[in-house]
Order: C-alpha cells, then structure tokens, then sequence
C-alpha cells in the first residue's frame, strides 16, 4: 500500500512539474500575442474547429489557450482525436490533456486506450508517462490494482519506474 502512495505522490510532483512548465502567460509569449488575442476571440464554436484542424507545430499552445473555456466533454473527444492522430505534440496534447478532462468519472473505455499507449513501448516515453498519469487522474482509485508482478521490460523499468504495471494491465 505505501507503494501505492509513493507512486501517487511521484505522479502529483511530475505533473505540477509539467503545470509550471506551461503556464498561461508562457505559452501566450511561445505562440506570439497576435496569435494567442486570434484564439480569444474565436467563439466556442471556431476554437472547437480550430482545435480539430489546428497544425501540430500549435497544437501545445492552442489546446492551453482553448481548454481554458471550453467544457470537460467537448476537450474529451478533441483529445481522443488527437491520440489517434500521428505526431508526437498531437499525442502528447491529447495524452496531457484527457486526463483533467475526465477526471474521476472512470472510464473503462478511455482507461483501456491510455493503458495500451503505457504498454506500447514503440510510443514516446513521454506520451507513455502523460498516458499514465491521465490514466490515473480518469480512474482515481476506482479499481483496486491486481498485487503481484507484471511483465516489463528492461526499457520500460527505467524510464517509466512510477508506473503501477498491475493498475495499467487491469485495463487491457
């Protein structure tokens, strides 16, 4: 159980971490103020489009700009989009940002995506970490992990060490 509590706190340090490093006004200097007061402007309707068609070299800043106003659901599936797509800054948007946009509500569905993103070692080791996080802030202590050892692989063992292996193979 400490284990489980170490893990949980390595997780809360990692993502304040990447919430420092993408503040607000640093992403509104990093995409250029004529930019970011394009984006203020866009009702919720062309911010949405915006997001589904935006190029990947802006999609960190746009999605940060964007998500401010936008609801939980709607930043949900424009996520899902992006994990779908090739590119690391779309997989890594939609693997950052899924997670605050389901938080808590468990979905098995969405769990079992993220968990075959964690699992998949051909993938990015920071796309894998951002899956596991948001795969832990969607599920929040909802399943009870399996005790015992799972399969990982040397790779694996020392990149992704926060992981709960049993936790992310539950869903798979």
């Amino acid at each position: 159980m400490w284990n489980l509590w170490r893990n949980l706190d390595n997780l809360k340090r990692e993502i304040a971490e990447i919430k420092s490093l993408t503040t607000l006004d640093r992403i509104r200097q990093q995409v250029g103020e004529d930019y970011a007061q394009q984006l203020d402007r866009m009702s919720d309707a062309e911010a949405v489009e915006h997001l589904r068609a935006v190029d990947e070299s802006r999609v960190e800043g746009a999605y940060t700009i964007l998500s401010e106003r936008l609801d939980r659901t709607t930043l949900a599936g424009i996520c899902l989009e992006y994990l779908s797509r090739p590119g690391h800054d779309y997989r890594l948007t939609g693997a950052l940002g899924i997670g605050p946009s389901l938080k808590r509500t468990a979905n098995r569905e969405v769990c079992r995506i993220l968990a075959h993103i964690v699992r998949n070692a051909q993938e990015a080791s920071d796309i894998r970490s951002a899956a596991y996080g948001s795969l832990v802030i969607i599920d929040w202590g909802k399943t009870l992990p399996i005790l015992g050892s799972a399969s990982v692989s040397n790779e694996a063992k020392g990149e992704l060490e926060h992981v709960n292996w049993s936790l992310v193979d539950s869903f798979l």
